[in-house]
């Protein structure tokens, strides 16, 4: 267990992302259904975002106020992505999520 909690926030130190993709998949390895593991991966990834925005803004990499146009906005695509949740079968999630990956992958191979 400690090393399914340390992995995502190692890859999200390193990153700045894929500790959510790493979570969803470590947890479904473990059981969990796939909406659940989504949902569990996204409540893991909170404290280790605000953690990023803490070490961020002590190292003044960046500003307070060049993150707030987008909290409200992301506050409510997460109310909104939530109740989607609720209702998506795991195999569309899974399409979605493989999409999500292979677009990042792209995005990566291919600045």
């Amino acid at each position: 267990m400690l090393l399914f909690g340390f992995l995502p926030g190692l890859i999200n130190g390193l990153i700045g992302t894929g500790g959510g993709i790493l979570a969803v998949n470590l947890f479904c390895k473990q059981g969990s259904a796939q909406n659940h593991a989504h949902a569990t991966a996204v409540a893991l990834m909170l404290p280790l975002s605000a953690i990023s925005l803490l070490v961020l803004l002590f190292r003044e990499q960046t500003t307070p106020f060049s993150y707030w146009p987008f909290i409200f906005p992301s506050f409510l695509g997460s109310i909104v992505g939530v109740q989607i949740l609720k209702h998506t079968k795991p195999r569309s999630l899974r399409i979605l999520f493989t999409l999500l990956l292979l677009y990042s992958a792209f995005r990566i191979l291919c600045p």
